[in-house]
């Protein structure tokens, strides 16, 4: 009977999406801070060729934040819980600056 009642408590429905998004930024950041560390150490190596895994890594990663920054706005839009559409508006406000900076984009342009 208690699995039938937690079944029922909207609350308890609508928490896996927004630690699942969460677990997904979570992931998104550690990959990111890994490859940077990285890429540090390596940065005085040879620079790498147009088609090594490495020059593609920053366009891959790129559409995976716009990927991310889309599936929020669905969310976000297709919701009537306030949480929910505040940690998608959170994801997309993180998902867009890390493009930004995995585009090598800085605030105000260049």
């Amino acid at each position: 009977m208690e699995a039938h009642e937690a079944a029922g408590n909207s609350s308890a429905v609508r928490r896996p999406p927004a630690l699942v998004a969460g677990g997904v930024v979570l992931l998104v950041v550690a990959a990111l801070a890994l490859w940077w560390r990285t890429a540090e150490g390596t940065a005085n190596a040879s620079t790498p060729g147009t088609a090594s895994s490495e020059a593609g890594f920053s366009p891959d990663m790129s559409v995976h934040h716009q990927q991310a920054v889309e599936m929020s706005f669905i969310v976000r839009d297709r919701t009537g819980d306030q949480e929910v559409r505040t940690l998608a508006y959170d994801i997309i406000g993180t998902q867009a600056t890390q493009r930004g900076m995995v585009l090598g984009r800085r605030e105000g342009g260049d």
